[in-house]
């Protein structure tokens, strides 16, 4: 497999921002991202169409592409906005030679292995061994995927792991979940973890202590918890804290994640003077059969801008480093 042909468009795509940036040569750095909302652009032809105007860039020759949703080989559907991506309609309307469609946790478990010492934030103690690499990530929705390295490349691990089923545990979380407006169906681990879940979270933790609180989006929740504003903000907020780092151990086991685990997204990073170490930790390797397994496993924050595109520059540059099935997604 051979390099992408430059000038190579790399595009980050959410249910809420759509980035892109373009490289233009071996060697030469991405330029200044373009963002977008995903919700102001039909699709994604046209939000690239206006991205490549606002930068003044060239044609681009071929589109890499993380998308917030699943990944059916040449096509992607994204879980929380309405666009769907196609590499027909790519190809045609953007006038492209090659292209990639991945989705976007695949693309930030390939950035893993090329994180700078000032891109992560260690929480608590933890050795990294050789062996998967997890990474989580609460934002529009929650994000898993895992990287593995086989015979000197990396083989990442897409998931739809936000979507498992996540029960209730503590006293605290039975008499919040019992708050929460489920409509009949079972509690998500995206539901209460990714940031549309905050203000439901906000909603049901004031009706257990009995207080009525403003109907404030997830900013705005987390604006008044970092200020100390709105103490059931900040309570509302430690919960999902509290249940991120259970999450986190969860899927740290489903993955054997010896590499360590990588917590990404844009809440977090925020929110991180709230993160107590020692209890993160505590919650994360609270497990009756391997929490010594657990203990060991290094923690970092990814406070690294723009981090996806650290995963869409390398593999643009050597694909051949990773494992993929180019036969069955390259778009020619």
């Amino acid at each position: 497999m051979r390099a992408f042909p430059y000038p190579a468009l790399l595009a980050d795509i959410g249910g809420t921002n759509a980035r892109f940036v373009l490289i233009t040569g071996e060697g030469s750095p991405p330029s200044q991202p373009v963002r977008l909302s995903t919700g102001g652009f039909p699709s994604f032809e046209a939000a690239a169409a206006e991205a490549i105007r606002l930068g003044g860039w060239p044609r681009p020759r071929s589109l890499l592409v993380g998308a917030a949703g699943a990944v059916n080989g040449r096509s992607a559907e994204l879980t929380n906005a309405r666009w769907t991506l196609r590499h027909e309609r790519l190809l045609d309307a953007l006038d492209l030679e090659q292209g990639l469609l991945l989705n976007d946790f695949e693309v930030l478990s390939l950035a893993l292995p090329h994180f700078c010492a000032q891109d992560l934030l260690a929480i608590g103690d933890g050795a990294q061994e050789a062996g998967a690499r997890l990474v989580i990530g609460p934002g529009t929705g929650l994000g898993v995927a895992a990287l593995v390295e086989a015979g000197g490349r990396w083989l990442p691990l897409p998931s739809e792991g936000g979507h498992v089923g996540f029960p209730a545990e503590t006293e605290q979380e039975r008499a919040v979940f019992a708050r929460l407006d489920t409509s009949g169906q079972r509690i998500q681990a995206e539901r209460v973890l990714a940031g549309p879940g905050l203000p439901a979270l906000h909603q049901a933790v004031a009706a257990v202590g009995g207080l009525s609180v403003p109907q404030w989006d997830s900013a705005a929740i987390v604006t008044a918890a970092l200020s100390g504003a709105d103490v059931t903000a900040r309570a509302a907020v430690h919960l999902q804290i509290e249940m991120i780092a259970r999450f986190a151990g969860d899927m740290a086991l489903t993955f054997m994640a010896r590499g360590g685990v990588f917590l990404a997204g844009g809440m977090l990073p925020r929110i991180r003077s709230l993160i107590d170490p020692r209890a993160f930790r505590a919650r994360f390797a609270r497990n009756d059969v391997h929490a010594d397994f657990l203990r060991r496993l290094p923690i970092w924050l990814i406070v690294a801008e723009e981090p996806a595109f650290v995963g869409l520059a390398a593999l643009a540059r050597r694909p051949q480093a990773y494992w993929l099935d180019y036969e069955n997604r390259l778009w020619r």
